[in-house]
């Protein structure tokens, strides 16, 4: 989640019990916890953004150059 209005209401619980959950996080890639978010007003909104791809690296620059491709 990236954000949501003040208004919305949002409830955390592992669904399903203990075990389900595990089974779920373990063997399913999912989350153990799911999130529930309910609208208190019209017009309420919340923004979801996927997970970034690949990883991100901190390069210290000291008068170097940095060749990098498309897609990198």
């Amino acid at each position: 989640m990236v954000g949501m209005v003040p208004s919305v209401e949002m409830k955390t619980e592992a669904k399903g019990g203990f075990l389900k959950s595990l089974g779920r996080s373990m063997f399913g890639g999912e989350s153990f916890f799911l999130n529930t978010f309910t609208a208190t007003s019209p017009g309420d909104t919340i923004a979801l953004a996927p997970a970034l791809p690949g990883d991100i690296a901190v390069v210290e620059m000291h008068g170097e150059s940095l060749m990098v491709q498309s897609g990198a």
